[in-house]
């Protein structure tokens, strides 16, 4: 009996490949099928002489959040399978009074659009860091660090005024945003 099935995949952000993805491929028993392997300047990654079964593939890439993916393979069958991952940035938001000073000890509500999750949720599982909380500090400023990419809306209530907005987050180090009272 001959192991002649392929699993490759392609790592992508949207559309944007993603090279130097690290990954693994297990047995559902937890078996690990050979070193981990790289994806190329391509976003691939080929896992050849496979078996017939199920199959959990593990994708890391430091600025990325991790994805992982199952699936199974019919006996000598070449499958491609598309795994999307998520670019991380950090946010530096800040909430401002219309004269431009700051606003401190507000809570701000983060949610994730693409993915209809709250950011504390997040924090709570540990899956982004936000070293002072959710309150705007003295600066009137709220740091949140590894968020995946992508479109985001945000509510505050101040001074019994509910405030509200949508900001794109890029994968960058700093995402700068600005939010003004109205007056």
């Amino acid at each position: 009996l001959e192991a002649t099935g392929a699993l490759e995949l392609e790592l992508v952000d949207a559309d944007l490949p993603l090279s130097a993805v690290l990954t693994r491929i297990d047995t559902t028993a937890g078996l690990t099928l050979g070193d981990a392997r790289q994806t190329d300047d391509q976003g691939r990654v080929r896992y050849e002489s496979l078996g017939e079964g199920n199959y959990h593939l593990a994708c890391h890439r430091g600025d990325c959040c991790p994805a992982v993916d199952d699936e199974e393979l019919a006996p000598g069958e070449q499958a491609r399978v598309r795994v999307q991952m998520r670019r991380l940035g950090d946010l530096e938001f800040t909430l401002l009074s219309p004269e431009g000073l700051p606003i401190s000890d507000v809570v701000v509500e983060f949610r994730s659009d693409e993915f209809d999750a709250p950011i504390d949720a997040w924090l709570e599982e540990e899956k982004v860091r936000a070293p002072g909380g959710l309150t705007t500090d003295q600066r009137g400023s709220i740091r949140v660090e590894g968020l995946p990419r992508g479109p985001y809306s945000w509510s505050a209530t101040v001074l019994d005024q509910p405030l509200t907005g949508v900001f794109e987050l890029r994968p960058a180090p700093d995402n700068r945003v600005s939010a003004f009272m109205p007056h």
